[in-house]
């Protein structure tokens, strides 16, 4: 299952890439699935991170802040500080770059 999870989030990290944000979302959202049920909380947390990213891209930043909230939460409880900084990170600048348009 660990093995489906990765490659459903690279395949969605690879259409993010290329601007295929509904192919994307449907690759995330399958890996997200399979990580909780699976209990596999840190790719759960890579998977809101990268929703995150895909939904900041297509304009949905309440949406795109909640899915990096939830990221974040997950970090900290499992004592990942590399990812946790990488989310602050982007949570930052989704705020700023609302802030901006305002």
């Amino acid at each position: 299952v660990y093995e489906q999870i990765i490659l459903n989030r690279r395949f969605a990290c690879y259409y993010l890439r290329l601007g295929k944000y509904i192919r994307s979302a449907k690759y995330a959202r399958e890996a997200l699935n399979l990580a909780k049920k699976s209990g596999e909380k840190l790719e759960e947390g890579r998977v809101y991170l990268l929703l995150g990213e895909i939904y900041n891209n297509i304009g949905k930043n309440k949406l795109a802040m909640d899915k990096i909230a939830k990221a974040i939460d997950i970090f900290k409880k499992s004592n990942a500080r590399f990812y946790l900084a990488q989310a602050k990170n982007t949570l930052l600048k989704i705020k700023e770059s609302s802030t901006a348009k305002v």
